[in-house]
C-alpha cells in the first residue's frame, strides 16, 4: 500500500486521476480548519452519512425511515440535506440576506 501511495504521489500510476485537480485543489488551498476542509471534500465526494447513502450501503437507520428528518418529504441525500430541503434552503437564504448577497442556490454541491 505504501508503494502504491508513493507511485500515486509521483504521478506514475496510469488511468488514475489525481484529486488535486480543479475544485479539489481549490478546497485544499483554503485557509480553514482541516476538519472543515475534510468535510467539504466529503460533501464533494458524496461521502457524508446522509440517509440516502446509508440506504445505498444497506445500513439500517432507526425507525426504518430514510426521508429527511427535517422536512420528511423526500429521501435525505447529501444535496437535499445541505441545499434542497425547504427549511435548509430558507436558512441559506437568510444567511445570504444577512450578508447582503442576492443569489439562487444550485442543486449540485460542486457549483456552490
Amino acid at each position: 500500500m505504501k508503494e502504491v501511495y508513493q507511485n500515486l504521489c509521483a504521478g506514475e500510476l496510469q488511468g488514475i486521476q489525481r484529486e488535486d485537480d480543479g475544485i479539489y485543489k481549490c478546497i485544499w488551498s483554503v485557509r480553514a480548519p482541516s476538519k472543515a476542509l475534510a468535510y467539504t471534500w466529503r460533501i464533494m465526494q458524496d461521502r457524508i452519512q446522509s440517509r440516502g447513502n446509508l440506504l445505498r450501503r444497506n445500513i439500517a437507520v432507526l425507525e426504518g425511515n430514510y426521508n429527511c428528518p427535517i422536512c420528511n418529504s423526500e429521501l435525505q441525500t447529501t444535496s437535499h440535506a445541505l441545499f434542497e430541503c425547504t427549511m435548509v434552503y430558507d436558512i441559506w437564504m437568510q444567511v445570504y440576506k444577512w450578508l447582503g448577497i442576492s443569489t439562487a442556490l444550485p442543486k449540485d454541491p460542486a457549483t456552490h
